[in-house]
C-alpha cells in the first residue's frame, strides 16, 4: 500500500514538473518575433517613444518629477562634436562588449579569470553558446552607438563582431600580462583601471580601427533631439539583444520571455543577465556624451557594482519589456 502510495506521489511530481516545464518553440517562430523586435528599434516613432518610457522610468524611480522630454525651442538646436572623438566612441563598442561578455562568462564558469577566457576568445575556441553570447552583446553595444550619429544610422551594414572581438581580446591579453598570474579579483581591478584610462581607450579604438589616425580632426553637427533620444535607448537595445540570446538558447518566444519579465516570473539569473546587457549598452553610449565620462565612479565592472546600481539597470530593463509587450506583441493599436 505504501509503495502505490509513494508511486503515485511521484507520478504526480513528474506531471506537475513537466507541465509547468515551457515547450520548446520552433526556430521560425523565434525568428519571426526577433525580426519584429528588431524592425520596432529601426523606427524612429518607436524609438521616440521608448526613448521618452526610459527616461520616465529612470525619474519614477528615483521619486522625482519626470520632466519634459525636449522643449520645442531644443528640438530644432544642433550640438558641436570633435568627429574623431565620434568615431572613436563608435570603435570602442566591441570593448565594452568584450569586458561586459567575459564577466558573464567567469560567472558561469567558476574558477576561471578573466585573461583565460580572453585567451580562448582571441583563438576564438570558446563553445556556441559563449559564441552567441558575445555575438548578442556586440550587436548591443554596436547599436546603441548608431542613434547618436543619426537615427537612420542603425540600418548601416554592421560590422563583423568576431574580428573585432577577437582583435579586442589580443590587446587586453597583453595589457594584463602583468597580472597573468592573478586571481579573477586582480585581474578585474587591472580592468577597472584601463577602462577608466582615456589615453589607453584611445589606443584601443586605434588598435580596433588604424584609420581613425587618419581621421580629420573637424566639427559635425549633431541633432540636440536625437542626442536626446539616443542617450535614453541603450536599455531597449539591451532588452532586445538580451532576449535575443536566451530565446534561441531556451528555444522559447521573445514574447514570453519579456511577459516574463513584466510578471516577475523570470529568474534572477536571467534577469542578472538581462541587466549586463543594460551596463553594457549604458558604458557603450557614455564616450558619445563625452569620453570624460568614462572616469566616472559607476564605471566600472557589473560585479562591482552596488545594489542600488543594478537596480538602475532592472528598472530600465523592466520599461523596455512593459513598452515593447504594448507596442509589439499586443496586437492593439500603438501608443507612442
Amino acid at each position: 500500500m505504501h509503495s502505490i502510495l509513494i508511486v503515485s506521489v511521484l507520478a504526480l511530481f513528474l506531471f506537475l514538473a513537466c507541465s509547468s516545464a515551457p515547450e520548446s518553440q520552433s526556430p521560425v517562430a523565434i525568428q519571426e518575433e526577433l525580426d519584429k523586435l528588431k524592425q520596432a528599434l529601426l523606427d524612429r516613432d518607436f524609438m521616440t517613444g521608448v526613448a521618452r518610457a526610459q527616461e520616465a522610468a529612470y525619474y519614477d524611480a528615483l521619486g522625482q518629477a519626470v520632466p519634459s522630454f525636449i522643449s520645442a525651442e531644443d528640438s530644432s538646436q544642433v550640438i558641436l562634436k570633435s568627429l574623431r572623438d565620434e568615431r572613436i566612441a563608435a570603435t570602442l563598442s566591441s570593448f565594452y562588449a568584450l569586458e561586459c561578455g567575459i564577466s558573464a562568462m567567469t560567472r558561469r564558469k567558476r574558477g576561471t579569470t578573466p585573461l583565460t577566457i580572453l585567451q580562448q576568445v582571441e583563438a576564438w575556441r570558446i563553445d556556441t553558446t559563449s559564441k552567441l553570447l558575445l555575438r548578442c552583446f556586440a550587436d548591443a553595444t554596436w547599436r546603441t552607438g548608431q542613434p547618436f550619429m543619426s537615427l537612420k544610422s542603425i540600418v548601416k551594414v554592421q560590422p563583423n563582431y568576431e574580428v573585432q572581438l577577437r582583435l579586442v581580446a589580443k590587446k587586453m591579453i597583453a595589457d594584463l600580462e602583468d597580472v597573468a598570474g592573478g586571481s579573477c579579483q586582480m585581474q578585474t581591478k587591472k580592468i577597472r583601471h584601463l577602462m577608466q584610462d582615456s589615453t589607453y581607450m584611445h589606443k584601443m579604438a586605434e588598435y580596433i580601427d588604424p584609420a581613425i589616425l587618419k581621421t580629420e580632426t573637424g566639427i559635425i553637427e549633431r541633432s540636440k533631439y536625437e542626442e536626446k533620444v539616443a542617450t535614453n535607448l541603450p536599455g531597449a537595445f539591451a532588452l532586445e539583444c538580451g532576449i535575443t540570446f536566451l530565446a534561441k538558447t531556451k528555444q522559447q518566444l521573445p514574447s514570453a520571455l519579456i511577459r516574463s519579465i513584466n510578471e516577475n516570473t523570470i529568474s534572477e539569473e536571467d534577469m542578472m543577465l538581462m541587466c549586463r546587457f543594460a551596463n553594457a549598452t549604458w558604458k557603450s553610449s557614455q564616450p558619445f556624451r563625452g569620453l570624460n565620462r568614462i572616469k566616472g565612479s559607476t564605471f566600472i565592472p557589473f560585479s562591482q557594482l552596488s545594489d542600488e546600481e543594478v537596480e538602475k539597470d532592472r528598472v530600465q530593463i523592466r520599461s523596455a519589456a512593459g513598452f515593447f509587450t504594448q507596442n509589439v506583441f499586443s496586437g492593439t493599436q500603438k501608443h507612442y
